[in-house]
């Protein structure tokens, strides 16, 4: 009946390397796109830095306000896996109408795309939770479980979950092409 299909095809995601190797072109939008990732990356590291003792009474406004600006870093980071522009043509196209003339699923372009943003997410967190745990051991002398275990399990679920189309969206998607 319902086929779960979360498994990356190799062959597939070759094909997907391979077209994103031989058809990188940078248009004006994807640079303006790559500024904005680090701006929001930067600013909600700003956040992530600070140890929830310091917050006291508006510590879940600024978890909120951090993985907000963290996860719209990453959407925007995710950007040049998602939009391309001839050099001719200066109109972005999504990469999934170009993709639909190869043998390529949709849901393992959505597993490239998660696959090209976890790393640098895994990175980001592990960066904030050094900075977040040494801050409160070396002045608080004290790590609560949203320190250590939520904000950098949110870091690395919310933008997965967000990227292209969620991975339990086109999990019963079936044998469908792009």
């Amino acid at each position: 009946m319902f086929k779960y299909r979360f498994k990356p095809d190799e062959k597939q995601q070759e094909q997907i390397a391979e077209f994103f190797k031989r058809e990188t072109k940078y248009f004006p939008n994807q640079v303006l796109m790559k500024y904005l990732a680090c701006l929001f990356v930067g600013i909600s590291m700003l956040f992530h830095f600070v140890p929830v003792q310091t917050m006291e009474e508006d510590a879940a406004f600024a978890i909120g306000v951090g993985l907000y600006f963290y996860c719209m870093g990453v959407v925007c980071y995710a950007t040049k896996y998602s939009s391309y522009a001839e050099a001719s043509n200066k109109q972005a196209v999504r990469v999934s109408v170009l993709l639909q003339y190869l043998p390529v699923e949709k849901e393992q372009l959505s597993i490239f795309r998660i696959r090209k943003i976890l790393k640098p997410c895994i990175i980001a967190t592990l960066v904030s939770l050094f900075f977040r745990v040494a801050i409160a051991l070396g002045y608080y002398h004290d790590l609560t479980i949203t320190d250590a275990l939520i904000r950098p399990l949110c870091m690395i679920v919310l933008p997965v979950l967000l990227e292209g189309s969620s991975p339990w969206g086109f999990v019963i998607m079936g044998n469908k092409r792009i």
